[in-house]
């Protein structure tokens, strides 16, 4: 089990970089056209990714560290129970360990991704074919087309 002081260094570690990652989403703000910051919505959320990443390898390695006490305490152990009972929560322990790695490495590969590449690029706008129906007067058309952040529709009439 642990003990009241790791728990409450690990609870101010993970406040600390929520905190980290929150002024970081601040500062960020929304993105201009034209205007080249580093520190861009994007990055952000990969700083945040890489955050999570850290606490959850520390995490990680206060799992192990319960696990290899609990093994110590299995070995030890001197009814089949309290034997049955130690090697179960010393796998528990481990297996969480394992998870808890694999889960920051997933988080630090996406951050690190997220910070090195730029945001998707401006697609050209191809018009999408539009079933538009007969120019003429009283008729209505209909068109679509493609815009960088969805699509667009039109509905148009022609007058006289």
């Amino acid at each position: 089990m642990k003990d009241a002081a790791s728990t409450t260094t690990a609870n101010g570690f993970s406040i600390l970089v929520v905190g980290l990652v929150c002024t970081g989403l601040l500062l960020a703000g929304p993105a201009t056209a034209g205007e080249d910051r580093w520190l861009t919505t994007r990055r952000g959320i990969g700083l945040a990714f890489l955050g999570g990443s850290a606490v959850l390898v520390r995490q990680g390695f206060d799992f192990r560290n319960e696990a290899d006490q609990l093994y110590q305490r299995y070995k030890e152990a001197t009814t089949p129970e309290e034997i049955e009972r130690m090697y179960q929560r010393t796998n528990n322990q481990d297996t969480k360990s394992q998870l808890c790695w694999a889960l920051a490495a997933a988080c630090a590969i996406s951050g690190i991704r997220l910070i090195l590449t730029t945001g998707p690029e401006s697609p050209p706008q191809p018009r999408i074919a539009s079933r538009n129906r007969p120019h003429g007067p009283g008729r209505l058309e209909l068109s679509s087309h493609l815009l960088q952040d969805g699509f667009g529709l039109s509905l148009r009439r022609r007058f006289p």
